[in-house]
């Protein structure tokens, strides 16, 4: 346990985990919560948990709730650590986007998760200094996601209906990548304040 401000913050982790790991991820929660105070909005809640799921439940990594999100705490440092930052982050800005704007997730899926990914990236950076970038990779996730966007407009609208999408990697297309590089431009274009 530990606290931000008002905020009660709690780390359920998994027997046999490292305690670096879990005060790493308690340290994330304080810096992204004071990172969104400062350029975004005050969290107005007493309490925020995030939960490490059991090793066979990995499908629920990653997941946000009201005042609740799920990030594996990793055994070791190195790559899944590294996730293990994006995570936590990731998860912590929904408690604004998809928890408090209260963007409809499911049939607006890119308002929560590319506003979520955009701020992620720009967090990550400031917190650690870089964007995020695999180990060995020449280059980072917003440029994958960049690069990655096919140069014709998609068969379908970005506020599909999330269960309508043609596969998994179009709904990640759609939700995630093309919105996160649309608010970095926009960025880079009108300015940090603007976005």
């Amino acid at each position: 346990e530990s606290a931000w401000r008002h905020v009660k913050l709690i780390a359920h982790v998994q027997k046999g985990k490292a305690a670096w790991a879990a005060a790493e991820h308690l340290d994330i929660m304080k810096r992204t919560l004071q990172w969104m105070a400062d350029h975004v909005g005050e969290y107005p809640y007493p309490v925020l948990s995030v939960v490490d799921p059991a090793a066979d439940a990995r499908e629920a990594d990653g997941m946000e709730y009201a005042t609740l999100f799920t990030a594996t705490v990793p055994r070791k440092k190195g790559l899944l650590q590294e996730i293990a930052r994006i995570t936590v982050i990731h998860e912590l800005v929904h408690q604004f986007f998809q928890g408090m704007v209260a963007t409809d997730e499911m049939n607006h899926a890119w308002m929560d998760e590319g506003l979520t990914s955009y701020y992620e990236a720009r967090i990550y950076e400031d917190l650690f200094g870089q964007e995020f970038r695999p180990p060995q990779a020449r280059i980072t996730i917003l440029d994958t996601q960049r690069l990655g966007l096919p140069h014709e407009p998609p068969d379908f609208p970005l506020d599909t209906r999330v269960g309508n999408f043609p596969s998994f990697d179009e709904y990640g297309e759609a939700s995630y990548d093309r919105p996160s590089v649309v608010f970095a431009m926009l960025d880079r274009r009108i300015g940090k304040e603007a976005t």
